[in-house]
């Protein structure tokens, strides 16, 4: 019992918690076959789109990284050197769009000089294997920042060719997301997994601690304000934040949204006042600037969003079903499935009396949203039956294939 006890505590204590809670965040169909949580790709942990304002978008998965070249209409899976690695963090530089960089979950940083045709890994440049966050500094090209495990900074100041280590702003804990304030260059903002929001004045050399709201929990995303860079929106496991003072005080933002699990957000750079929060239930908008949310679509677990350069009314969502695209500001919503679904398996979830189905096993790691342990196969003496624990884990929840 007290196995289990311990192991709900940590839970509830990460995103993952609405998984076990909240049926429809689990899934849009049970057992009548409708779509389960992972697809042939895995969740979509990062979507990025072509700076540039063209029709490139870049898809990061469970099991590889996915491409197009014509708004999502055709996906190509990037399978070179990548493979089909887990993929966390996607970056386009704004200057040279052809330049991508991809993280990953247990490989290192992978460097594209060609748009994403050829791949390359960075590792001998860059020691981090687990590589959460990556974000190119828009004002200065070839400026790079990368971030890891155990509280690890990275600093590239060639495009990804050459790195240099930071002062960690945390010890022991993932950088979930960094931002850089274009006002200011040397001004970055850090995510923590459980340890909140750092800021830093010195381009990494000092960091403070942004906020005491923020101080214990899971920073998924810093947004600025295109108009007002002091003005910072934060997704967290516990709801988003705003400060209009560059993250000296807080505030709730969070009227109309369900979720408090903000696990994706963005600014439409033409209505600055417009946001679309991607949460552990749903897709949801505000028109006035985070005070008041309406739900665009519910029953999603949506890990990923992004805007089109050349359109922002075109709007791109990462779920655990795939790829969504709406072309109306989030009012209607088009799947653009990266491949063709794969063979669902069954499993069974004790979530009450009900019963989900899902499809590849085994559901992917994403440290960056909140799980601390990997699941790993045990397989029981029936041969046909392979239970998925959380590594460590004496007892309790289980996922099940028959």
């Amino acid at each position: 019992m007290n196995g289990f006890l311990s192991l709900v505590s940590r839970l509830l204590l990460s995103s993952v918690v609405l998984f076990f809670l909240d049926p429809a965040a689990l899934a849009r169909g049970d057992e009548n076959g409708g779509p389960g949580i992972f697809l042939q790709g895995g969740l979509i942990t990062s979507l990025v789109a072509d700076p540039s304002g063209g029709a490139t978008l870049f898809a990061g998965t469970g099991r590889g990284l996915y491409r197009t070249v014509d708004g999502g209409a055709t996906w190509t899976r990037e399978s070179s050197a990548l493979g089909d690695r887990s993929i966390l963090s996607i970056a386009l530089d704004p200057a040279t769009p052809a330049r991508v960089l991809a993280g990953t979950e247990s490989a290192g940083l992978f460097r594209s000089p060609d748009g994403g045709s050829a791949w390359t890994p960075a590792s001998a440049a860059l020691p981090a294997r687990y590589v959460g966050a990556i974000v190119v500094d828009p004002t200065r090209p070839g400026v790079v920042y990368a971030g890891s495990e155990a509280g690890r900074v990275y600093r590239s100041e060639d495009s990804g060719a050459t790195w240099v280590e930071l002062t960690r702003p945390v010890d022991d804990l993932a950088i979930t997301c960094i931002t850089v304030d274009p006002s200011a260059p040397e001004s970055l903002y850090v995510g923590t997994n459980s340890a909140g929001l750092f800021r830093s004045r010195d381009g990494g050399r000092t960091w403070l601690p942004r906020g005491k709201q923020l101080a214990w929990g899971s920073v998924w995303n810093v947004t600025l304000d295109p108009r007002s860079h002091t003005t910072v929106y934060v997704g967290t496991h516990d709801g988003l934040f705003k400060s209009v003072d560059g993250g000296e005080t807080w505030g709730r933002s969070a009227r109309g949204l369900l979720s408090l699990n903000v696990l994706a957000l963005v600014l439409d750079p033409s209505r600055p006042t417009t946001l679309y929060a991607g949460t552990a239930t749903g897709i949801y908008k505000s028109i006035d600037a985070g005070e008041s949310w309406t739900a665009l679509r519910q029953d999603l677990y949506v890990s990923a969003l992004t805007l089109s350069p050349r359109d922002p009314r075109v709007l791109f969502a990462g779920t655990q079903e795939g790829v969504l695209r709406s072309d109306d500001a989030g009012a209607q919503w088009t799947p653009v499935p990266l491949v063709p679904e794969a063979r669902r398996a069954k499993t069974a979830l004790p979530l009450g009396r009900r019963t989900f189905k899902t499809a590849t096993l085994p559901p992917i790691p994403i440290l960056r949203r909140g799980l601390d342990s990997v699941p790993a196969p045990v397989r029981e003496a029936d041969s046909r039956v392979v239970r998925w624990r959380a590594a460590g884990a004496s007892g309790g929840p289980s996922v099940a294939r028959r």
